[in-house]
């Protein structure tokens, strides 16, 4: 594992992501509940990224800044109810920086994912048993390599609710020979067309942040 220290959020953060998959969306590479690998247009998601050297969309969903904005309000929470310290970090790679992700954080033995959803899928989770995230939470520990991955629903207004996830060494078993010919795929597909690359500007936003 390499740590890579971005800010989660800021440019540097989302132009250090481009063109590599990462652990949020590794339910777009192996679906969970068949285990086969997912048709979807991910890779060439990736390969536009590429291309282009800026995401393909920019900026976030209302919901997407309510979590960011009370991320910090739930990991507090989680340190005060758990007695567990919890690191911060941008961005986590695999050791041949192919494929990485960026946990909300790291504690002792395992790691920590925060989803702080709308009033009704927040509701949703506390009446569900099974565990949600897979492809995610699996990732993290992958990546990682820990035994297990605390996922906080959390709402201010709601109960919480901590679900410890353990590693499924039969779900990564199947995942990581698919993750690995998924990024052969990319690999090649940017050999193919890298003489294309950056044919484009950034576009203006981007290059204001960035000055």
């Amino acid at each position: 594992m390499k740590v890579e220290t971005y800010d989660q959020g800021t440019v540097e953060w989302m132009l250090g992501r481009l063109g590599r998959p990462t652990a949020s969306r590794y339910d777009q590479i192996l679906t969970p509940k068949t285990q086969k690998p997912a048709k979807t247009t991910y890779r060439a998601e990736l390969l536009a990224e590429f291309l282009l050297g800026q995401p393909i969309e920019w900026g976030s969903s209302s919901w997407t800044e309510r979590g960011t904005d009370m991320e910090a309000e739930a990991r507090r929470w989680y340190e005060f109810h758990t007695d567990k310290e919890v690191e911060e970090v941008g961005f986590i790679a695999r050791d041949d920086g192919k494929t990485g992700g960026s946990p909300d954080g790291l504690v002792e033995g395992g790691g920590l994912e925060i989803k702080c959803l709308g009033a009704i899928n927040h509701t949703l989770h506390l009446l569900e048993d099974a565990p949600a995230y897979t492809g995610q939470v699996q990732g993290y520990m992958y990546l990682t390599d820990r035994p297990w991955w605390d996922i906080l629903f959390y709402s201010p207004n709601l109960p919480k609710l901590v679900v410890r996830v353990d590693r499924d060494e039969e779900y990564l078993k199947a995942f990581i020979p698919v993750l690995d010919d998924f990024i052969g795929q990319l690999d090649e597909d940017k050999a193919k067309w890298e003489s294309h690359r950056n044919l484009h500007p950034m576009s203006p936003e981007i290059q204001e942040m960035l000055r």
